[in-house]
């Protein structure tokens, strides 16, 4: 190995999502690094859980996500302004990155009201713009919401006006397009490239890619589930395990909803109750969904990757023990055996549609179509000395290495993510680093 030359870098970016994306954009923006590569082993960026077709393009501030604590929230209300920033000061060359669209979460029933109602008091004051609608105005913004409702089921909702439908894969692409502007950065980027293998010498990584080595004193591994992958052929992240969460979603062709509506989330449930969220690139398709089912790949549609999940999962007595301690919690048994049913044939798509009947009363099976080009996987990281399902953006920090799992509401936090992980590598580099962070919060004020 000593023969071959080897292109050294300040740091090595792996992943072109946009985690990665978001990284890399703050390194070359806000750092005095000038010399830094991304490794994308897709032909583009964003071809992952970041693809528009991945996910339901929601930039998430914690108003209507009910699974959310208040302090939660305020943690992703500050990413998503972040986001929200940016995306407001950027022109795209490549078409839209967002839609603007009014968001609500739905109470059906006296006991979902009173938990909203509740929730509407102690949010009030850090979400201004949040409105409680009742009945009657809920049918003015979305008349089939209220249509064919039976006239004894109450409903309310929290709603607000400043909703964002996204396109993640363009976004991610814009991050890339601006920071290539820095005209003082020397920025590699390797698309169609994959890291075959990471080792240490002395104080340098050594990245084996499928067309050459790179080497550099930090690497940041924003790969969602293959970054567990890489960090236990490190020796790191061995007490956890991936639990790869498969979404899919059904689709509406007409235009039942004017904009995103959610129902009421289930407490200990780490995912998304069932939602309908226009399309940015078609505003009258509606898609509903995620259901959710555990599959043993760690990306959609690329079944190569179930021997990546064996190696990250590694299945023993403490795994198993921590699985049977997750399934026998009686709400996520029944969540698990309800989504199971959605997936047989012909009476899935029956199940489902009375689901989202909470949401559309009137829809018929008719109208939905299962969309198998729709869906991705969310790494939901697992703690198996614990049993305990990690919440939020899973990373594992190692010597002068970084690796990022990024479970929901990943995209959203892509820039906080980027700040955190950039505010880190002080201790990677010393004095010799330095990273402007009041800049990059000017350059984000709303």
């Amino acid at each position: 190995m000593n023969k071959i030359k080897i292109k050294k870098y300040d740091i090595i970016i792996v992943g072109g999502g946009i985690t990665g994306t978001a990284i890399l954009y703050v390194l070359g923006k806000y750092t005095n690094l000038s010399s830094i590569a991304l490794v994308e082993k897709y032909f583009d960026f964003a071809q992952v859980n970041s693809n528009n077709t991945s996910n339901s393009q929601t930039l998430h501030f914690g108003d209507i996500e009910t699974n959310y604590s208040l302090e939660k929230a305020l943690v992703v209300k500050e990413a998503a302004e972040m986001v929200e920033s940016y995306l407001l000061k950027t022109k795209n060359s490549n078409g839209p990155i967002y839609a603007k669209s009014h968001k609500m979460v739905l109470a059906v029933g006296d006991k979902e009201i009173k938990i909203l109602e509740d929730r509407f008091k102690n949010f009030k004051n850090h979400y201004p713009k949040l409105r409680l609608l009742d009945k009657k105005e809920i049918g003015e913004i979305e008349p089939k919401v209220v249509k064919r409702r039976n006239p004894q089921e109450d409903i309310r909702a929290i709603m607000s006006e400043d909703g964002y439908i996204v396109d993640y894969k363009a976004l991610a692409k814009s991050f890339i397009e601006n920071v290539r502007q820095e005209p003082e950065k020397n920025i590699d980027i390797f698309l169609n490239t994959s890291v075959e293998a990471v080792s240490k010498k002395s104080d340098y990584y050594i990245l084996k890619t499928s067309k050459e080595f790179i080497k550099a004193k930090v690497v940041i591994f924003a790969t969602g589930a293959h970054s567990l992958l890489f960090a236990k052929s490190l020796g790191y992240g061995e007490k956890y395990f991936l639990l790869p969460v498969a979404g899919n979603f059904y689709v509406s062709k007409e235009k039942v909803l004017n904009g995103k509506v959610y129902t009421m989330q289930k407490e200990k449930l780490p995912f998304a109750a069932v939602h309908g969220d226009p399309d940015i690139h078609n505003i009258n398709e509606v898609r509903f969904g995620p259901t959710a089912k555990v599959i043993p790949i760690l990306e959609r549609r690329n079944a190569g990757t179930f021997w990546d999940f064996l190696k990250t999962t590694k299945i023993d007595f403490k795994v198993l023990k921590a699985l049977v301690k997750i399934i026998s919690d009686k709400d996520i048994f029944g969540f698990i055996a309800q989504n199971m049913l959605y997936d047989i044939p012909v009476i899935g798509k029956y199940y489902y549609t009375q689901t989202i009947k909470k949401i559309i009363p009137g829809i018929s099976e008719e109208k939905l179509k299962f969309e198998k080009r729709l869906g991705g996987i969310r790494p939901q990281l697992v703690n198996k000395e614990t049993g305990e399902v990690m919440m939020g953006v899973g990373e594992i920090v190692g010597d002068n290495i970084i690796f990022n799992v990024t479970p929901s509401p990943g995209a959203t936090a892509c820039l906080q993510t980027a700040r955190n992980t950039v505010k880190k590598l002080a201790k990677f580099f010393g004095g010799e680093f330095t990273f402007d962070e009041e800049k990059m919060a000017d350059g984000l004020k709303r």
